[in-house]
């Protein structure tokens, strides 16, 4: 096969967010999940949480599908969902939802009581278990959890998966207190992070295109932990994750550019220019700095404005002509001027 030129256009988003109970991660994957699949497409969610994910139906324009998933919560079960979703989009344009993907790790059946199973019977055949899983016990479910990775990082979905989260804990001895912050005369002291872990497997979330800490001190508003630098604008178009997020990341994906907000607001004044005419633009053009002129320039919308505002220009001398042509003045008798 012969190497191609790279394109972003085609390309879907693997998305994680992850933060405590009320943070709002299933209604704001729902709604990226919307804006990615757009209008008319086709939004899935695989639910762990007994029906939870669909408290939401009538909140999300154009609504969704579901299917639950119980207990085991197996590399292989999600793995098998996720062919199921990919057969039912099939050409079209989908997302789908997965809340929660920390079963595939925590719960019954997941990698980690996977590994303990395996060290169980180990130590009942062998008569040596002390409860801790040998490093061997791990070899099968983490094989099984990577080739599910494989299987999204391959999709032809855009996949957002929600976690669950908590705050870690650390012992910290007194020698290490000045550079902590810690005054207290204890031998040792507990510290919490000041942000949140994700609970999953410690390199899941690094597979990510994006991932975002949600706090329930803010439900929604999403801190932005990991995102290529060309595609951070998408998720600061809106105060909180939204269909708008979701429509800005879709046109990335699809070989687009997102504009910042203060692009938005720069076009949109361009716009006004034109409207007034050839002069008006070329002059508040040549106001601009020039990395604003750059961008104006490199978005493709220069050519475009010009020829706006010529067309403004033969639209503002007809206004005139036709202003001239019925003139009362024209209209009046001889006598009455």
């Amino acid at each position: 096969m012969a190497f191609q030129k790279a394109t972003r256009a085609g390309t879907k988003a693997l998305i994680g967010l992850y933060g405590e109970s009320g943070s709002g991660k299933t209604y704001s994957a729902l709604m990226l999940a919307r804006g990615l699949a757009g209008p008319d497409g086709l939004v899935m969610m695989i639910d762990t949480e007994n029906r939870r994910g669909e408290m939401y139906a009538d909140e999300i324009p154009g609504g969704y599908d579901v299917q639950q998933l119980g207990e085991p919560f197996s590399s292989e079960r999600y793995s098998q969902m996720i062919s199921e979703a990919e057969a039912v989009a099939g050409d079209r344009s989908a997302a789908l939802v997965i809340d929660s993907f920390s079963h595939e790790w925590e719960g019954i059946g997941g990698v980690v009581n996977a590994a303990e199973s395996i060290a169980e019977k180990r130590a009942k055949k062998y008569g040596d278990w002390n409860g801790t899983v040998a490093f061997g016990d791990w070899k099968n479910p983490k094989q099984a959890h990577k080739r599910m990775m494989l299987q999204m990082l391959g999709s032809n979905l855009h996949i957002i998966c929600c976690l669950r989260a908590q705050y870690a804990s650390h012992q910290i001895e007194k020698k290490d207190y000045e550079k902590h912050g810690i005054t207290a005369d204890t031998k040792t002291t507990v510290i919490r992070d000041d942000f949140q872990t994700p609970i999953q497997d410690k390199n899941f979330i690094f597979e990510m295109m994006a991932h975002i800490e949600l706090s329930n001190k803010n439900p929604g508003a999403g801190i932005l932990r990991k995102c290529p630098e060309m595609l951070r604008a998408a998720f600061h178009a809106t105060e909180k994750l939204s269909i708008e997020t979701g429509q800005a990341i879709a046109a990335w994906t699809g070989g687009g550019k997102v504009e910042t907000q203060d692009q938005s607001d720069l076009l949109e004044t361009a716009e006004k220019a034109a409207s007034c005419g050839i002069d008006a633009y070329q002059k508040w053009f040549k106001q601009q700095t020039r990395d604003d002129q750059l961008f104006i320039v490199n978005s493709g919308k220069h050519d475009t404005l010009k020829s706006d505002a010529q067309d403004a220009d033969v639209a503002i001398r007809q206004q005139e002509s036709d202003a001239r042509m019925h003139d009362p003045e024209d209209d009046a008798f001889p006598g009455d001027r």
